[in-house]
């Protein structure tokens, strides 16, 4: 994650991403649209021995603890990783669903993610306590070409 941390730091003019993969995660808080969103590295164990993607535990836990006060304040949770968390038979690159029961326990309520190039939503449900659901919506692809892209999309 060397690269993409200098990158980011590029990007946000100084701002430091961490290597350390108990703290790869973002909360970004807009007060006057009421809205928090957190960003997650979904490549987490993630190498070329291993294409799944997971979400490091430590950093949903800690997300929920560094936005206590902003759920106080009612404020809407929006999510955002990378990796999609369904795929094919012979698909290995997809994260386990069951990380987005976590953060549908941390009250976020849309999700979204890249890497399958296809849009797509889907409404997730907790088997737990029925009344919580999250909506996922997946992007599509932007600069994929014809090899890139699944069979039937664009």
């Amino acid at each position: 994650m060397k690269y993409f941390a200098k990158f980011y730091k590029d990007f946000y003019c100084d701002k430091e991403y961490s290597l350390d993969p108990t703290e790869q995660f973002e909360v970004f808080d807009f007060p006057a649209e009421g809205v928090t969103i957190l960003g997650f590295n979904s490549c987490y164990h993630n190498d070329h021995l291993n294409r799944a993607g997971s979400i490091n535990p430590n950093c949903i836990a800690k997300s929920g603890i560094r936005t206590r006060n902003l759920k106080r304040q009612g404020r809407l949770f929006l999510a955002t990783w990378h990796h999609n968390f369904r795929g094919g038979p012979y698909d290995q690159d997809y994260m386990d669903d069951t990380v987005l029961e976590s953060l549908i326990s941390k009250e976020v309520k849309i999700g979204f993610h890249g890497h399958q190039h296809k849009q797509q939503i889907v409404r997730i449900q907790n088997t737990v306590v029925e009344d919580k659901k999250m909506y996922v919506f997946s992007a599509g692809s932007l600069c994929a070409g014809p090899a890139e892209n699944p069979t039937g999309y664009n």
